[in-house]
């Protein structure tokens, strides 16, 4: 038996990637959100389920219309997700149509393990039976029912599909993922998903995080970041009066950090302007986006 397994969750956004990880995880790992672009970098979280060490990765969501470099990297950071994988669990819900999984299906080596995970079944306004063997004539394919919100099916997604899976798969060339570089994206992306989830309007989407500074210390992690916007007015909406935006954001990210990691956390944030940054190449590799 391996000593980790990786597993890459993709599919459309909005679809409960992130929600499922986090519940496999039992914590707040990834932002869950229901605006697109909440997830822009494939995102390593760490985990256990009956003894078997899992890394689970949460990708980008593909509904991303621009033809900013920004969105041409989150594309490729999504089709890296599938290299050397021992499971991709493809996840989709009751509303979408079925012809993106397939596509997904298309691009995955056929040696790698697959499961299709359809999410808000407890929404179904019709005989359940009825639309599961309708979706079995389109995948063939382990496929899974489940409501994350309702915590149905979850279960057997966990000991019938993935335990199941892993346990006969073979080992798998893992050694391109870097889970300490992957810790600092992750709070990075953390304290973005605050962001995005407190404001409106365009500043979730012109928004990033560059982690500058980071000292972890026995007692404390000692975190020195700034949040790039677009545009000036961008900049004094995410400060708010009296700094009361900032503050908020500061607040919510350093208590979720320290729920996290079970630490105390120093957090240091200001606010910069950057025009034209999900274009430019230099700033979006510094960033971590390339």
């Amino acid at each position: 038996m391996k000593d980790k397994y990786f597993i890459s969750i993709v599919g459309k956004s909005n679809v409960g990637k992130s929600t499922l990880i986090n519940y496999l995880c039992n914590q707040y790992i990834t932002t869950e959100s229901n605006k697109p672009q909440t997830t822009r970098l494939n995102i390593l979280a760490e985990t256990k389920i009956d003894g078997t060490n899992l890394i689970l990765i949460d990708t980008p969501g593909l509904t991303i219309k621009d033809s900013n470099l920004l969105s041409a990297t989150m594309k490729k950071s999504y089709l890296r997700s599938f290299e050397n994988l021992d499971l991709v669990i493809i996840l989709t819900d009751i509303s979408k149509t079925k012809k993106f999984e397939q596509s997904i299906l298309d691009m995955i080596d056929t040696n790698t393990k697959v499961m299709i995970v359809i999410n808000k079944i407890d929404l179904l306004d019709q005989n359940i039976q009825e639309y599961k063997k309708y979706i079995k004539t389109l995948f063939d394919k382990k496929i899974f029912f489940i409501s994350l919100k309702s915590k149905i099916g979850l279960d057997d997604l966990i000991y019938d599909g993935i335990k199941q899976e892993l346990s006969i798969i073979k080992s798998a060339d893992t050694n391109k993922f870097n889970i300490r570089k992957n810790e600092l994206i992750a709070i990075q992306e953390l304290i973005r998903g605050i962001i995005v989830n407190n404001t409106t309007q365009e500043i979730p989407y012109d928004s990033a995080v560059k982690i500058n500074k980071s000292i972890n210390q026995k007692l404390i992690h000692k975190i020195e970041a700034s949040i790039f916007v677009e545009k000036i007015n961008q900049r004094k909406i995410l400060i708010g009066n009296n700094g009361n935006m900032i503050k908020l954001i500061g607040s919510k990210s350093r208590q979720l950090l320290e729920k996290k990691y079970n630490k105390k956390f120093y957090l240091k944030l200001d606010v910069c302007v950057k025009k034209g940054w999900k274009n430019n190449f230099s700033f979006l590799q510094e960033v971590g986006y390339l």
